[in-house]
């Protein structure tokens, strides 16, 4: 009844009839029931009319993946009309400026068909952790790469190159790019940083140093540099401001100092001048130790003393420099071994004198003290630490030469006593054979030259012989006490020795043996006389009789005794036949194999004695059973055997494998398979042996291969050397060609770049040949310098040949003329020629001469003060010393030139040089005392 009830009122959503259920869909506002329509109406036009009804977004992208495009479309057209409110693109972008959460801006941008429209939501979002998040899940290549274009963080570009390597290039390489910017950008930032805080630390130190005469162009220097760098702080600004006047205040405050620094200089100099007599003084003391092999330690001493002295007194003016600090390092390095190694052989003079006595009779020293004399003479020549550059002392050459003396006598010493070791052994057999057969004379014989032979040899030998010795010396004596008695007394006396037994209290086998013992002395006497011996005999029968009777007794109980030990043979061999029938052959624990039969062996031998009649037969049994069980053991060291032996076989096959490594690395497994075969028997050291062979012969073929190796190594390195010679004979021989040099050393380091030589051969050979590229660098700067320094005199020279014109009264025009042609075709610095050229048309128009110029002695009133301070300014600029009369003027020059140059930057020298120089050849010769001026200006451009 219910259930007809239920169809009766059943909801018309649920109506059979899809056109029902679809009318009823107009009125129905139920989301349950909506999304339950969407997911599972069989009618498609009912889903889309349940889905235009849905309110919640989250519903919606459930249908994204849908497998029917209709709903997919309609779902995602939904989506964004509930979110945005819209149903048209354009108005949905409008609407998307007021959708701040990044989640749905994240959810238009993955699954919005519209690209404008995807765009513009990605644009809306501010969240990188979003737009990365959308990266990794937008299946969008055009998308990613979009949202990629707003990724800033590091660490998401990063990961994006390792999520999307391989699979999309244009986001990777995107990401790669961007990451490359932000490398450059905060490089660029820190070396900006680093500039600043270098010209900081340089004006910190500056503002805390001590005044030099290079103070003030380090100062300009800085000034100049600072408003040329970018991005500095105010702060970093204010700083250099407050340095830069803590400079200047140094500077003001120091400029008194340039007469000190100028005697400091002096006092330097002199202290140089020290630091190299110093150093001559002590390579002459070493010269003359070379030429005369000789040296006192006194003067030695005190050399070392004084130039010491001298030394440091001159480094307290001026610090040597680095090449002469070496210099004075070696020299007398050289003498403090010279004066130890005298010191030394002053202290052991004594010692050495007796070295010298022994080595004159070194043919009659003993072993002993031969073994002495030579350690002492080694142990002196270790002590001696003479220079190796220096000539051998001549008694270093005494100590070297008893040495080799010594060693010579001991080798020969020893060797003849290898000889008298083997006739001692050859004498001890024949004196053991001669006692043996009775022979005593030549027994004595053969003792006596056993006994010279080993007064011959050292004792520790001889003891090795001392035990022999005294047995055969014994058995010498034994044969010669035989000889003292008659054989009658010796009967008489086994008599008494066997009446003795008698009642003695032995026990049965002690009794018996001796019993048996005195039968077979008996057994070995001569005949005497008869009658004599037989009665002796019957008495010694009759007393071996009755001392006998004790044992009878006693060798009934060891009957008994065997006959249970043959029952206990018995159950034994019995014991071991049931084994071998039921024991399982297949899982036996062969180690225990061996030990049973050990075992059994053992009890068979306890098992004893037994009867003879008995023996033989419990032997065989016994001897059948083992050899069964022996037999199985033999079939498993056979099987290990073969195991092994094809371990061999594998290991024989690797030797010819073409890849060593792999070979070596198989060759390991086998080792360790070989551990696990059990024991072979006999022949498994054989085995062992083999195996081992066959192994150490393939890594033999490594350590080969390595040593093959190592010879093309050293082969190459040879080679490196020897092109490291011949670019170094190239650069100092005399070609005076330094490109014709450089080709050669180029082609040198280029076949020297195609060698393969060890890491660190490379960066010392390589070091090499840039040292000798910094040397043909020298070279060609010193080519030109002289190039240049040879234009200046060609200048030189014809601004003599203008002087010499402009000192005579009247004009010759000829010589004009040819100065002219001079000045044109001869090699000038540019600059000079033009100087020159003004000079010679001041010439021709008759400016520079003294007659018929009315202004000509107010001209020449400051030409003498001119010439003074060009003179004066380069021997400034040179560091050259000026005449004493001139200190005052060179004084107030360099101070004028301080303050002309103060806040430029430092000028090279080779530049004022040549200005001072061009300036020079601008001056004409209309000065009285112009020759000696020009002398002092020439002679001070020589000197640099």
């Amino acid at each position: 009844m219910a259930t007809l009830i239920q169809k009766l009122f059943k909801p018309k959503w649920q109506h059979a009839k899809a056109e029902v259920r679809l009318s009823a869909l107009a009125s129905l506002d139920d989301q349950t029931v909506l999304l339950q329509l969407a997911q599972h109406d069989p009618d498609e036009q009912v889903q889309l009319a349940a889905l235009k009804k849905l309110q919640d977004p989250d519903q919606l992208i459930g249908f994204f993946n849908h497998s029917a495009t209709t709903i997919k479309d309609a779902a995602l057209k939904r989506f964004l009309t509930t979110l945005l409110g819209f149903e048209q693109t354009q108005d949905q972008i409008k609407s998307l400026a007021s959708l701040n959460e990044s989640q749905r801006l994240m959810q238009i941008a993955t699954y919005a068909d519209d690209e404008t429209l995807r765009q513009a939501a990605l644009n809306q979002i501010q969240d990188e952790a979003s737009l990365y998040d959308f990266i990794l899940a937008s299946p969008s290549a055009k998308a990613r790469h979009i949202a990629a274009q707003r990724i800033e963080r590091a660490d998401y570009l990063d990961n994006l190159q390792k999520v999307f390597k391989g699979k999309d290039k244009s986001l990777v390489k995107l990401a790669k790019e961007k990451r490359q910017v932000q490398l450059q950008q905060a490089q660029a930032e820190a070396e900006a940083q680093a500039a600043v805080q270098k010209i900081l630390d340089q004006a910190e130190h500056l503002s805390t140093a001590a005044f030099s005469p290079t103070y003030a162009a380090q100062l300009a220097h800085l000034k100049q540099s600072w408003p040329k760098l970018a991005s500095t702080t105010s702060e970093q600004n204010t700083r250099f401001e407050t340095l830069i006047k803590q400079a200047e205040s140094v500077l003001e405050a120091n400029k008194a100092q340039a007469e000190a620094l100028e005697q400091a200089k002096q006092l330097q100099q002199a202290a140089q001048q020290k630091q190299q007599a110093c150093i001559s003084a002590l390579l002459d003391a070493l010269d003359n130790i070379k030429q005369t092999n000789k040296a006192d330690l006194n003067t030695v001493s005190e050399l070392i003393k004084q130039q010491q002295h001298d030394w440091l007194e001159s480094e307290k003016q001026q610090k040597a420099h680095k090449t002469d600090s070496q210099s004075f390092e070696a020299a007398i390095k050289s003498l403090y071994q010279v004066e130890t190694c005298l010191t030394w052989i002053a202290q052991h003079e004594n010692d050495i004198e007796q070295i010298k006595q022994q080595s004159q009779t070194i043919d009659g020293l003993s072993l002993n003290q031969l073994v002495k004399l030579q350690k002492n003479a080694q142990k002196y020549l270790s002590a001696l630490s003479w220079p190796q550059d220096l000539p051998a002392l001549p008694i270093t050459q005494l100590l070297a030469q008893v040495q080799t003396q010594a060693e010579a006598r001991i080798n020969k010493i020893r060797q003849d006593e290898k000889n008298q070791l083997g006739k001692v052994e050859q004498l001890m057999d024949a004196l053991e054979q001669a006692i043996q057969a009775g022979h005593i004379k030549d027994a004595k014989r053969q003792q006596k030259l056993l006994g010279d032979t080993l007064s011959n040899i050292s004792d520790d030998k001889a003891k090795g012989f001392a035990a022999r010795k005294h047995l055969l010396q014994a058995q010498l004596q034994e044969l010669m006490d035989w000889q003292g008695f008659a054989t009658v007394p010796k009967m008489e006396e086994l008599c008494a020795a066997m009446e003795a037994l008698i009642d003695s209290g032995k026990s049965a086998d002690v009794l018996a043996d001796e019993i048996n013992l005195l039968q077979q002395e008996w057994k070995t006497l001569g005949g005497g006389d008869r009658k004599t011996t037989q009665q002796l005999w019957e008495r010694f029968k009759a007393a071996a009789d009755k001392a006998y009777e004790p044992c009878r007794e006693h060798f009934h109980q060891q009957s008994e005794e065997r006959q249970i030990n043959k029952e206990k043979r018995e159950q034994l061999c019995q014991q071991l036949e049931q084994f071998v029938e039921q024991n399982d052959w297949q899982q036996t624990d062969w180690k225990t194999i061996p030990v049973l039969c050990d075992k059994a062996r053992g009890e068979w031998k306890s098992y004893s004695p037994v009867d003879r009649r008995d023996h033989k037969v419990l032997q065989e049994r016994f001897n059948q059973v083992i050899s069964v069980i022996r037999g199985k053991l033999t079939e498993e060291y056979e099987r290990n055997a073969q195991q092994k032996q094809a371990l061999i076989d594998q290991v024989i096959q690797l030797l010819d494998k073409s890849d060593l490594s792999e070979a070596i690395e198989q060759c390991k497994q086998v080792q360790e398979q070989w551990k696990s075969i059990p024991q072979a028997g006999r022949k498994d050291f054989a085995l062992w042996k083999e195996f081992r062979a066959q192994c150490d012969a393939l890594f033999s073929r490594r350590d080969e291969e390595k040593n093959q190796r190592k010879a093309a190594i050293d082969e190459a390195i040879q080679e490196a050397e020897a092109l490291l010679q011949q670019a170094k004979e190239i650069a100092t021989s005399n070609e005076t060609q330094v490109p014709v040099k450089r080709a050669g050393v180029a082609e040198a380091q280029q076949a020297f770049a195609k060698l393969q030589v060890p890491k660190r051969v490379y960066e010392r050979i390589r070091n090499e040949f840039q040292n000798i590229e910094q040397q043909l660098n020298q070279q060609a700067e010193q080519a030109k310098t002289q190039a240049e320094k040879q234009l200046w005199q060609n200048a030189l020279t014809l601004s003599q040949a203008l002087a010499v014109q402009e000192t005579q009264g009247q004009v010759d025009e000829a010589a004009l003329e040819s100065l002219k042609v001079q000045i044109d075709e001869t090699p000038l610095p540019s600059q000079a020629a033009s100087v020159l050229n003004q000079r010679l048309s001041n010439l021709s128009n008759g400016q520079q001469q003294s007659e018929g110029n009315s202004n000509a002695s107010a001209a020449n009133i400051g030409q003498e003060q001119t010439l003074l301070d060009l003179c004066l300014e380069l021997e400034i600029t040179m560091g050259l010393d000026s005449p004493a009369q001139d200190k005052d003027a060179r004084m107030a020059l360099q101070v004028t030139l301080l303050q002309s140059r103060m806040g430029q930057g430092a000028i090279p020298r080779h530049e004022q040089k040549a200005d001072l120089t061009c300036r020079w050849l601008a001056q004409p010769a209309t000065a009285s005392n112009y020759e000696q001026y020009c002398q002092r200006f020439t002679s001070a451009l020589e000197r640099v």
